[in-house]
């Protein structure tokens, strides 16, 4: 997405007061851009009262360049940072610190096209840091969103709204402190079409309970080298959560080293179809109270595809499975793996599925070392419909429980090849071509 304005649009410095003496200024009102030109913060501003916004935004074909300055709203309610008009093009807004905002920090009305925001510091905004509606070409990059939101009761710390062509790059959400009881989402798409993440960090948060990247109705959506690590949840919360949406690809995406007191997924998918998930981890992540899925599919999944996904190292107290599948057709799991997870009190497999699931294709997939609280809860693979016409090929199932027989349930007879002794790490007896292959009955 480019932003393209005249190279003939003149400077103007907004704020004059005070711009040469460092001191910040106060403003009555909104400090409203209605003319097209390059413009320029001259010093810290913030707004006392009397407005809904510390600058407001109503003309194409604007740069305002905050200039490394802070903008901030005193005791007023209800003030957003920046807010920009309805059906503009060509917007700029880049270089500074929104801090303290008691509404929203940036705004982004209806039918907007190629806005980009850059280099902006959100910090402590009470209301949605970052609230775009049906935006059209534009970008997000190079953003921080620190101690967002102030408020328990905000829902959405990054909101998209019916977007379309919306790249988001290179951002960093962390240090939320204030939780909000009933859920929230940290990244929230809502019928969105063609919009991009990449290299989005979301880190060091405490909160209750907390979905971090959350797609409800959305198309051909893309997420590469995005990350949840290092949160802490004081109930359930999901990694990645997507709910009737098709079309979308995850590349090397990881959910790694959260501590929920209730349940967890790190990825999560319902009533959802088309989608792909490559090179995806989800590791050292801690279920304390509940269960833990690493990947779970449920509602009418169909047409799923994981490549080179892991799942390792994961504990839960009920119960845990790397890969849950629940009324799923046409899954296909390729070079997946589930190692090392454990349940203290309950079951653990590296590969559950319920019915009704059919169609499904595991392929060179492992699943080593998964242990529940005894050897009957331990499996590599524990599938509970036999019957449906799923296929496992070269899969290896090994050290799961202490017994060669929890390696592989309910799977037909005489088309699976276990190991006879799981403890001595050898697989050499399961790695030849055509080893665990469930045919249709």
């Amino acid at each position: 997405m480019k932003v393209f304005l005249s190279e003939s649009l003149r400077w103007r410095l907004i704020i004059l007061a005070g711009s040469f003496f460092g001191a910040g200024i106060t403003l009555p009102s909104s400090l409203t851009i209605s003319t097209p030109g390059h413009y320029l913060l001259g010093a810290d501003a913030r707004n006392s009262s009397g407005a809904t916004s510390i600058i407001r935004i109503s003309s194409s074909n604007v740069i305002v360049d905050l200039a490394d300055h802070i903008i901030s709203a005193d005791a007023t309610i209800g003030v957003s940072g920046i807010v920009i008009d309805t059906g503009l093009t060509n917007v700029v807004i880049k270089n500074g610190t929104i801090r303290g905002s008691t509404g929203s920090g940036i705004v982004v009305n209806s039918n907007c096209s190629q806005v980009a925001i850059s280099g902006i510091q959100f910090e402590r905004c009470a209301g949605v840091a970052l609230d775009l509606n049906r935006l059209t070409d534009s970008i997000v990059h190079d953003c921080s969103f620190t101690e967002c939101p102030a408020d328990s009761g905000t829902i959405s710390i990054i909101a998209l709204l019916r977007c379309q062509r919306v790249a988001i790059a290179s951002c960093t959400i962390s240090r939320v402190t204030v939780p909000n009881p009933s859920g929230r989402f940290y990244c929230a798409l809502n019928d969105c079409v063609d919009c991009d993440f990449t290299d989005v960090m979301i880190v060091d948060n405490a909160d209750q309970a907390p979905t971090f990247f959350y797609l409800e109705s959305c198309q051909t959506i893309r997420f590469d080298r995005c990350a949840v690590l290092a949160n802490t949840l004081d109930a359930t919360g999901d990694g990645f959560s997507f709910f009737d949406t098709s079309r979308c690809v995850v590349n090397e995406c990881v959910v790694m080293n959260q501590i929920a007191q209730g349940s967890f997924d790190g990825f999560s998918l319902a009533d959802s179809a088309n989608n792909s998930f490559n090179n995806c981890v989800v590791e050292n992540c801690q279920s304390v109270g509940d269960f833990l899925h690493g990947f779970r599919m449920r509602g009418r999944c169909t047409n799923t595809a994981l490549q080179n996904c892991l799942v390792r190292n994961n504990s839960a107290r009920s119960f845990l499975f790397g890969y849950y599948v629940e009324t799923t057709i046409q899954l296909v799991m390729n070079a997946c793996q589930a190692v090392g997870n454990s349940c203290q009190s309950g079951r653990c497999a590296g590969y559950f599925c319920e019915e009704p699931v059919s169609d499904c294709s595991l392929i060179d997939c492992y699943f080593i070392s998964n242990k529940g609280d005894s050897t009957a809860n331990s499996f590599g693979i524990n599938s509970q419909t036999p019957k449906f016409n799923n296929l496992y090929f070269r899969t290896i199932a090994f050290e799961n429980g202490t017994i060669a027989a929890n390696q592989l349930r309910n799977l037909p007879t005489g088309s699976v090849t276990i190991p006879a002794a799981p403890e001595t790490d050898n697989l050499a007896p399961i790695t030849f071509s055509g080893t665990n292959i469930a045919v249709p009955a």
